[in-house]
């Protein structure tokens, strides 16, 4: 058991127009993967629903049945959220200048929703994208561009 310090962002890295749900993940994930357990807590779907995938208690402690497998070497003091999407029409995935060009504004207003809850809830975390812990370009935005909307907390 650790304190949490961070909210990681991701994306599914999946094309704009797939609805990706939690069966997807788990299936990606531990079967795909053999991993046993998924990488994030939550996922906000293409209509901005939050399907929780790890349930957690809402302390500010990452219990063993809290801990997801979303960034090697952090996932013990952090909680993942993951966006549906990622990838652009064409199918490209990367960094993109413009986050309504790979998810929907309903997923940015309950990202921004989420992430507001999670900065009361826990004003000494940071919010961080996957690619903040790795060479990835996940969640393929600018996380920091978050911080135009009175998201703080952003690291």
């Amino acid at each position: 058991m650790k304190k949490l310090k961070y909210l990681v962002i991701h994306c599914s890295d999946t094309p704009v127009n797939m609805d990706v749900t939690g069966d997807m993940i788990r299936s990606w994930h531990i079967i795909g993967n053999k991993w046993s357990r998924v990488g994030y807590s939550d996922l906000i779907k293409r209509d901005g629903t939050i399907e929780n995938l790890t349930p957690y208690d809402n302390d500010d402690i990452v219990e063993f049945s809290e801990y997801t497998f979303g960034a090697k070497g952090y996932n013990l003091i952090s909680r993942h959220i993951c966006l549906a999407g990622g990838r652009d029409e064409k199918g490209e995935s990367k960094i993109f200048d413009d986050f309504f060009e790979i998810f929907t504004e309903t997923q940015f207003i309950t990202l921004r929703n989420y992430c507001r809850q999670f900065n009361k809830d826990y004003p000494d975390c940071k919010i961080v994208g996957h690619n903040h812990f790795s060479t990835k370009s996940c969640p393929n935005f600018n996380v920091y561009w978050l911080s135009n909307f009175e998201i703080i907390n952003i690291d």
